[in-house]
């Protein structure tokens, strides 16, 4: 099939922190933030091409040195991420136990051109650790690493983050585990290029208690929750792509002029929260949400942005990414990436196959999207 590549796993283990978190800084409970994040996975796909157009290059052995490097950055980098090396507990806390990352290598036997030559996400889901819909229980880890290596030699670093730890640290602190930035200097990329600082330092554990102080926990939400349910069913995937040019035609035509500068409701928000929210806030807006969702008459779209996020620049030795993308197929649901000029975007949209087939044939929408154009 189309949507199929033969990937062979050929290695597992667990990377440990390289020091052990204190024990006095084990646990910290959950703020209602935390505790309506549904219990899924966020999987991103960084795409590195082959750099080396020599014949001769053992890319095996090119690929066992770059997996240990990003073995040990890695354990480096949890020592100051500590969040994605623990465990939730039920949905009160989160222990910091240094339980480990998951890190997994394969073979792909392709090129890395088949996932780049109009990409197809059934290919890029078997780059990826663990299904967008696990469970903690289920994928072992809250971050799990899988590399690939192509038969071109270059490879792709299929990342899988627990989306409630990740809500966790990005809430919490503005370093990214990632990041190359030179403000981000404790990011995994930065500790492997080598240009982390040891008198750089980032949130100890306990401030993350803070944010349950300002956002007190619900004890409704202690009790366990229903399963997230992902309806996937008959729908398919498309990639669609603005270019800058298409970006700024858009938008004057959305201008008017009551709003000279359209803002997809920020303005609103602004308004109606001046002195910021708090726990009640949230817990109402969740549940008039709810309440919504259960209506059969009424049908529910998500739209998530990771616009502006410094992905094309997670380098860890050998060049930036050339595509960083996301692989999730639930229904009715939009992701928003940057290209990797950081001026256009790429819309990631799963509906109904009876719905997809309206939209990809909607001319207006095409006058300014292309649609599924290869990244490179």
């Amino acid at each position: 099939m189309a949507s199929e590549i033969k990937v062979e796993i050929i290695h597992k283990e667990t990377i440990k922190p390289s020091s052990p978190t204190p024990h006095h800084l084990a646990k910290s409970k959950l703020s209602i933030f935390y505790q309506i994040t549904p219990e899924i996975y966020v999987p991103l796909p960084l795409l590195y091409p082959s750099n080396n157009s020599d014949d001769e290059v053992d890319h095996h052995s090119l690929f066992s040195e770059r997996s240990h490097l990003l073995k040990t950055s890695l354990s480096e980098a949890l020592t100051h991420f500590n969040v994605f090396a623990g465990e939730f507990e039920y949905n009160v806390s989160i222990s910091y136990n240094d339980h480990g990352a998951g890190f997994i290598e394969s073979q792909v036997y392709c090129p890395t051109s088949k996932v780049l030559d109009k990409p197809n996400f059934g290919i890029l889901k078997q780059l990826i650790p663990t299904a967008i819909e696990s469970k903690q229980a289920e994928a072992g880890h809250l971050l799990l690493v899988q590399v690939n290596l192509f038969e071109c030699g270059g490879l792709t670093i299929g990342v899988s983050i627990s989306h409630k730890s990740l809500v966790l640290h990005l809430l919490s602190s503005q370093h990214k585990i990632l990041s190359t930035h030179p403000n981000q200097k404790l990011g995994w990329a930065a500790i492997a290029l080598g240009s982390a600082s040891t008198t750089d330092h980032v949130l100890l554990p306990t401030e993350f208690g803070v944010a349950s102080t300002l956002f007190p926990p619900q004890d409704f939400f202690n009790s366990p929750q229903p399963t997230v349910e992902f309806a996937i069913g008959n729908c398919v995937t498309k990639r669609f792509v603005f270019d800058a040019s298409k970006i700024a035609a858009l938008k004057s035509k959305a201008a008017s002029e009551t709003v000279s500068n359209p803002t997809k409701g920020i303005e609103q928000y602004k308004e109606k929260y001046p002195n910021g929210v708090s726990g009640e806030d949230i817990f109402q807006a969740i549940k008039g949400s709810g309440n919504l969702a259960e209506r059969d008459d009424l049908q529910t779209n998500t739209c998530s942005s990771w616009c502006r996020l410094p992905l094309y620049e997670t380098e860890f030795g050998w060049g930036k990414p050339s595509w960083v993308s996301t692989c999730s197929t639930v229904k009715n649901t939009i992701m928003l990436m940057d290209l990797s000029d950081g001026e256009g975007i790429e819309a990631s949209v799963t509906l109904k196959e009876e719905d997809m087939t309206i939209i990809e044939s909607n001319e207006e929408l095409l006058a300014y999207a292309s649609l599924n154009p290869t990244v490179i």
